[in-house]
């Protein structure tokens, strides 16, 4: 036992100073600058009016999201006054269709290329 007080006050004092961290160290060197952030866009008001059941509608909305592009969902099924809306305001019940701004653009039915021109053209 005499023997090991030795041993663990020798690497008892060895340790701490080989294993220090970082923050125990003085550095006087300044952090490189950080680069600027790019802002990611803003986009104007975006609404789709969909249905639940329509593929050109799932695939408006999976563009939208996987390019994280916010944009609000109005199911014209389940709110009356989204359909309502869609007939009197668009003339039409066909979905999707997207609401660009404040009906700066109106993309009836949906292929990328037309949506990303019509998002292009009112971007600020």
């Amino acid at each position: 036992m005499r023997n090991l007080i030795p041993f663990l006050i020798f690497f008892g004092l060895l340790l701490p100073a080989s294993y220090s961290n970082a923050t125990d160290v003085r550095d006087d060197r300044q952090a490189p600058p950080t680069p600027p952030v790019a802002q990611a866009p803003s986009y104007p008001k975006i609404v789709l009016y969909s249905t639940s059941w329509c593929r050109h509608c799932r695939e408006a909305r999976e563009y939208l999201a996987a390019r994280n592009i916010p944009f609000v969902e109005l199911d014209v099924e389940a709110d009356e006054e989204a359909l309502d809306t869609l007939i009197t305001k668009y003339g039409t019940k066909r979905v999707p269709l997207v609401v660009i701004g404040d009906d700066d653009a109106v993309v009836r039915g949906f292929t990328p290329e037309s949506l990303e021109k019509a998002l292009q053209s009112r971007m600020p």
